[in-house]
């Protein structure tokens, strides 16, 4: 913090925004940072009573998803280095399964990676906007709400009507 406020040990600040920024600014924003990425961990990890509740924490994901909003569980994370945008090449694998009986509905085969472009309106709403929130080499489960996956109409004898999805993912590759 110091390196980046003080001129002395940073002579290009002087003229940047840091010489202009007051110190009680910067250290706000520092413990923002750091308070923003232990809430993150905090939860991932969902504890009570020091016991690991993972069941809970996933029933309280798929409430929300319930809810009409995407949500994310993470279960390996990734690079967090890279991220899709829309109009990336992506390569994925994943299982797609109804959130109400957990029957398997969708999958890619064995050793092939699914590839699309990100934001051409090929796949369902809810898993694209889950997508954009991963990063390369993460693995996670991502909660869809009925109304951003197939809604009302379903897909055929696969998905019932105004069905909620949990799809397994995992990101492997983004490019152009």
């Amino acid at each position: 913090l110091d390196t980046l406020y003080n001129p002395r040990r940073c002579p290009n600040a002087q003229r940047g925004i840091m010489a202009r920024t007051p110190r009680y600014f910067l250290v706000g924003a520092m413990a923002l940072l750091v308070f923003n990425y232990f809430t993150r961990q905090i939860d991932r990890a969902f504890v009570v009573g020091g016991r690991f509740c993972g069941l809970q924490r996933s029933a309280w994901v798929l409430a929300c998803a319930r809810a009409g909003r995407v949500e994310i569980e993470t279960i390996k994370p990734g690079k967090r280095k890279k991220y899709p945008t829309k109009g990336d090449m992506i390569k994925v694998n994943y299982k797609g399964r109804l959130a109400e009986t957990g029957e398997l509905v969708a999958c890619n085969e064995k050793g092939l990676a699914l590839k699309f472009r990100i934001g051409a309106g090929s796949q369902i709403p809810g898993w694209e906007e889950g997508i954009y929130m991963m990063s390369v080499g993460e693995r996670a489960k991502i909660y869809i709400p009925a109304e951003k996956a197939y809604g009302e109409m379903g897909l055929e004898d696969v998905i019932p009507p105004n069905a909620d999805l949990v799809f397994e993912t995992e990101l492997i590759w983004v490019g152009y």
